[in-house]
Parts: structure tokens; sequence; C-alpha cells
């Protein structure tokens, strides 16, 4: 699934209550679940960013290369290496995307895993529009840098 239609989905759900009558419990449902889909698009946004960095020559963006480059992200690693101590070699949008990255996903562990968590309708469309453009200025970064980042974030440094 695309970034780009994670966020339209994101969209789609938390204006849902403008274009149909729900709850209030209903409405919390569909902005948790906005939430959820704002992070999952910075996840595969950063999935397609580190794969097209690995095989950056087209005719490879079809190969089981490209697609295991892709699938190999993880959260949790993906996590720790975006912390801020470590991207301070790399440009702001760098920094940012990773300091929006691990927001996200804290907000995400809440809205997927805590059955009493709240989002407004503002609070989930700020999410929404920091994980569009975290992702907006990723792909703007030169591929170069993307290179390096893919590499800090799937492979270990060995000391």
């Amino acid at each position: 699934m695309s970034w780009q239609t994670l966020i339209a989905v994101s969209r789609t759900l938390t204006n849902t209550n403008t274009t149909l009558p729900l709850d209030q419990q209903t409405a919390n449902e569909h902005r948790r679940k906005a939430v959820s889909a704002a992070y999952y698009a910075m996840f595969h946004a950063l999935s397609e960013s580190n794969a097209d960095a690995m095989a950056s020559d087209p005719q490879l963006q079809a190969s089981r290369g490209w697609l295991l480059a892709y699938r190999a992200l993880e959260h949790r690693t993906t996590y720790r290496q975006l912390a801020d101590t470590q991207l301070t070699r790399f440009s702001a949008p760098i920094r940012d995307f990773g300091s929006s990255f691990r927001y996200l996903q804290e907000r995400r562990h809440s809205a997927d895993y805590d059955p009493q968590s709240r989002f407004s309708t503002n609070e989930a469309n700020n999410l929404i529009e920091q994980a569009q453009d975290a992702i907006t200025q990723l792909f703007r970064v030169q591929s170069a840098e993307r290179y390096e980042l893919a590499n800090h974030i799937l492979f270990r440094e060995r000391t």
C-alpha cells in the first residue's frame, strides 16, 4: 500500500463524522484509525525511500532485491535509529522526519493499544499533516543522503 493512499484514508476517516452522523465513540475510533494510518504512511514512505536508495536504477525497482529492502524496515529498530542523537550527521529534513516518525509511532501505540485513548478531530488532522509534511520533506532530500539514511537504519554498525 502506498503512503499516499494511507494519508488519503487517514483524511477520510477523520472527516467521516462530517458526512455521516456518528456517535462520539465511533467517531473517536475513526480518528484513532486515522492516526494509526498516518503513522503507517510514514513507515511505508520510509520503506519506499530505503528500497529506492538501495536499488537506485529504475530497472531494479521491480526486483526481488528492491522488495527485500522495502520489507527490511522494523518498527522498533527504526524508532531507535531515528532518535535525535543518532541523526546528528543528517540534514534538518531527515532529523525532522525522525522526530515526527518517533512521535507518530508513540501516538499510534496509544491509538492501537489503549482502548481509552481519545483524539480530537483537530489533533488527528494535525498528526496527519505532520506525517505528510515529513514525508514530503524526506523525498526532497538528495538521493545520496537517503542512501546513507537507509544504511543507517537497515544495517548495524560494527565497532
